[in-house]
Parts: C-alpha cells; sequence; structure tokens
C-alpha cells in the first residue's frame, strides 16, 4: 500500500521539490499547469516517486476549469470529456499509477430531467477511454448533488462498469447524511484509492480540507479518520492512501500528518495475520 499526498498539500508558491520533504511513496499531481509536467517528471524519475493524477490536468488559466460530466448544458458536458482525453494524456506521460475524477458534478445546477442518460453517456465515453489508455480511472465520491450520492447510488454504478473504480472521498462521505462506514460495507471491493483528511460540516465552508490530527474529536463534528480508515482496510485493499488537506495549513500540519498516516497503517500491518 502506497502512502502519499496529494499536490495541493504545497502552500503558496512552494516549488514541488518541498513534496520530498513528506517522503511520499506516490503523488497525485492536481491543479497544475502544463509548464510544471515537465518539471513533475523529472523530480518522479530522480527520486523514484509514483504519480497518480486528479483530472482535470493540466489547466493553465487563473482559475480552475469548471469539470462538469453530468451538466445538461452540452458544452460543459462535452468540455469535461475533452478534459478527461487531457489528462489521460498527461497521466500516460507521467506513468501514473491511476487517474480521478469527481463524479457526478459538484456544483448546482442540479438537473434531475436526463440526468441518468447524461451520467451513462459520460461513464460509457470514460470506460472506453479507460481501456484505450490501460490507465485506470477512479470515480471519486461527492457530497452535494443530491442526484447521485449515497452509497448505494454509486455501488449501481460502480456494477454497470467493471473497468471503473473508486476513489474513496473519506471527507466527502462525512460530509453527507450517510455515515462513513455505509460508504464502506458498500463499496470496499471496488476501493483502489482514499482521499484523508478532515472536516466537520460547520468548518468546511470556512476551513475545506484540514489536515488529520491526533485532537479532533468525533463528538465536535470531526471524522474519526483513525477508526473509518482502520475499519476500511480491514475489509478493502486499497492501493494508494492519498493525503489531500490545502496547503493553506501550513508544512508542520503536513508533516504531522503523514506521520500519523504511517504509524496507522503501520499498526493495521502488524495485525494482519502471519
Amino acid at each position: 500500500m502506497l502512502v502519499g499526498v496529494s499536490s495541493g498539500v504545497l502552500g503558496p508558491g512552494d516549488r514541488l521539490e518541498r513534496l520530498l520533504e513528506l517522503r511520499p511513496d506516490v503523488v497525485e499531481w492536481y491543479g497544475l499547469p502544463s509548464s510544471e509536467l515537465r518539471a513533475i517528471e523529472r523530480l518522479a524519475e530522480e527520486h523514484a516517486v509514483r504519480s497518480a493524477v486528479h483530472g482535470p490536468l493540466p489547466f493553465d488559466g487563473l482559475q480552475p476549469p469548471r469539470f462538469a460530466p453530468t451538466s445538461a448544458d452540452p458544452d460543459l458536458a462535452g468540455r469535461a470529456l475533452t478534459m478527461v482525453r487531457e489528462t489521460l494524456a498527461c497521466a500516460r506521460a507521467l506513468d501514473a499509477i491511476h487517474v480521478v475524477f469527481h463524479f457526478p458534478d459538484p456544483d448546482p445546477p442540479y438537473v434531475r430531467r436526463g440526468f441518468e442518460a447524461r451520467a451513462r453517456a459520460f461513464l460509457d465515453e470514460v470506460a472506453e477511454l479507460s481501456l484505450r489508455y490501460r490507465i485506470p480511472i477512479l470515480l471519486e465520491n461527492m457530497t452535494p448533488n443530491p442526484l447521485l450520492r449515497s452509497p448505494d447510488d454509486y455501488r449501481a454504478v460502480l456494477d454497470r462498469y467493471d473497468e471503473l473504480g473508486l476513489c474513496l472521498d473519506l471527507g466527502h462521505a462525512h460530509l453527507t447524511s450517510y455515515p462513513v462506514e455505509e460508504y464502506v460495507e458498500a463499496l470496499a471491493d471496488r476501493v483502489e484509492s482514499v482521499h484523508v483528511y478532515n472536516t466537520t460540516p460547520s468548518r468546511y465552508a470556512r476551513n475545506g480540507h484540514e489536515p488529520i490530527g491526533e485532537d479532533q474529536d468525533a463528538a465536535e463534528g470531526w471524522l474519526d479518520w483513525r477508526a473509518d480508515l482502520l475499519g476500511l482496510l480491514t475489509v478493502a485493499t486499497p492501493r494508494a492512501l492519498v493525503l489531500e488537506h490545502d496547503g493553506r495549513h501550513g508544512p508542520d500540519s503536513s508533516v504531522r500528518a503523514v506521520t500519523g498516516l504511517r504509524a496507522l497503517v503501520a499498526w493495521a500491518r502488524s495485525k494482519e495475520p502471519a
């Protein structure tokens, strides 16, 4: 099992090399312009760090592009497929172990009429692209879209598409009305990667993805990340655990988060049957 970080843990102005201080097995590259791609390739080659990719990558504008795979706007839906193809080309160049895409649209409007047909049109194409590029594509569970967010919703999607896997985002799951344990129970056999950070419903809008820590009490609304991860690791075999907190929280918090995650993984391995 690989323990790694998202490039999103970098602070403003940090160079990519700052990630090496965290000694990641894998880096999931996200939110970077095309001008950084050669530097990513060089860092991965010189330091034996595996790459994963969170689409869309690259993006070169001042603002992240809107990725809306199930939008009722055909231009937005078509642009999402273009971004998938661009991301897969980057992933192939980086020899990425997987590519992650949000699914479905996190942003409103949520148009119920025709949603299932739009979702199938997108996923049919994505499944075919995964086979063509020979790169695992993982759907990341989302929080706000009421048209597809429950554990059973994602189970139905994955039952239809054997070619695709799941990136279980623990924070997104925690922010829904469904316990994280229900996502684990319903989807454990399809989990190939896990996004690890913490949040509470009251803090998320202001603080975003926060680093996991030792003093986060579930009684105060925090994700019980130790219990949830240990529960997952008893029934699932994800290839990667990726810390995905925001870089605004500072490098020291990243060091503590990596140390805590590695300690938990080591403890879980010590309990495995010989």
